[in-house]
């Protein structure tokens, strides 16, 4: 499981769809084009959680994991694609197309300590 940080905020997600929503969020910042992520909360009262991805934001992405995955270009032509959308990319309904359904999990609270260990792209 790797972290992305959104500002002071660790949010958990799979080495394998954590490389592909970084590279998805490179490109749409290196045109200038500011988008919403959707994540799934493990707030039992909360069903989702939105983030504004935008030039401004602090963004720092770690992973967990030895190797990095193999990027799957269909399911990074299709998040990207969903990022153009009024509702932007929403990770709690995407799939990759060989794999189905990845798992994203929130985690409660912001660790400044993690973004000083993995590796950060």
């Amino acid at each position: 499981m790797g972290t992305l940080t959104y500002g002071q905020r660790d949010i958990t997600v799979d080495d394998r769809t954590l490389v592909h929503v970084s590279v998805v969020i490179t490109q749409k910042l290196r045109r200038r084009e500011s988008f919403l992520l959707t994540l799934p909360s493990t707030n039992r009262e909360i069903r989702s959680e939105s983030l504004w991805i935008s030039a401004m934001s602090d963004l720092v992405f770690s992973y967990a994991g030895n190797r990095v995955p193999a990027l799957d270009h269909e399911w990074l032509e299709s998040m990207m694609t969903e990022s153009f959308s009024v509702h932007g990319l929403d990770l709690t309904t995407h799939t990759d197309s060989v794999h189905g359904p990845r798992p994203v999990v929130r985690t409660a609270d912001a660790r400044p300590s993690a973004r000083a260990g993995g590796r950060a792209w």
